[in-house]
């Protein structure tokens, strides 16, 4: 990992059934330098307001810590903390942004069919929904072979997913 993660720390912060909407709920003030930037008021951290998690009733309103995490440091959040806002916001950010990344990283694991899988990681799977065969790789620039053999890889993932969280 490039920085420290502290997984008892927020890196993300969300409402949950829309129960919050200003920064001022979720205890974050604009900067006064970049109207982009929102201040928390307690330990002075960085954030940038971002649409989050869909439980089933629209995107939740929330914010994003900066820096920004990387993908193993976002796969770490969700596996290791105990926050709700962190998993799930770490969640979201994969699929926005690194889905191919995703798919590398879940074939190495999943490629052996005799690899351990953790508790954690089980339930990364299920935050992420990959017992669902879809294909969450970006399309642009490849060519119609190339998106099939990423839709392939992922209904290899769910089916193997499929198969660990039913144990």
């Amino acid at each position: 990992m490039n920085k420290k993660v502290n997984i008892n720390e927020y890196y993300f912060l969300m409402s949950f059934r829309f129960d919050k909407s200003k920064p001022e709920d979720f205890g974050l003030h604009q900067s006064p330098v970049n109207p982009e930037i929102f201040i928390d008021k307690k330990d002075k951290t960085s954030w940038i307001k971002r649409e989050l998690y869909n439980f089933g009733w629209g995107n939740e309103n929330g914010f994003v810590r900066l820096p920004e995490l990387d993908f193993r440091e976002l796969i770490y959040l969700i596996e290791y903390s105990n926050i709700r806002d962190n998993r799930y916001g770490a969640a979201v950010e994969i699929r926005r942004n690194f889905s191919d990344d995703l798919l590398k990283y879940l074939m190495e694991i999943l490629g052996d069919s005799e690899c351990a899988i953790s508790k954690g990681m089980k339930e990364v799977f299920e935050i992420l929904e990959l017992e669902h065969p879809i294909n969450r790789s970006s399309i642009i620039g490849k060519s119609p072979q190339e998106v099939n053999d990423d839709y392939e890889k992922w209904k290899f993932i769910s089916n193997r997913v499929m198969k660990i969280i039913s144990r």
